[in-house]
């Protein structure tokens, strides 16, 4: 389980974020973390995803924070 008040410091910002099943990121910005589950925006659009699920989070570098308003 994530700690939330470790994955609050990512919230409204847009991340890499990698799951277990895949090797590649997605960069999404996370919108909000709730119990053990984060709501992501990314080009495809919104989506929840399981935080049991999350491998690793990156903070993206500033130019990378206009993205997915």
């Amino acid at each position: 389980m994530l700690p939330k008040e470790m994955l609050n410091e990512f919230t409204g910002k847009v991340c890499s974020i990698v799951l277990f099943e895949s090797s590649f990121g997605t960069n999404a910005r996370i919108l909000e973390v709730e119990d053990n589950w984060l709501k992501i925006k990314d080009e495809t659009g919104i989506s929840i995803i399981n935080g049991d699920m999350v491998k690793s989070i990156r903070l993206l570098p500033e130019k990378h924070q206009k993205k997915y308003q």
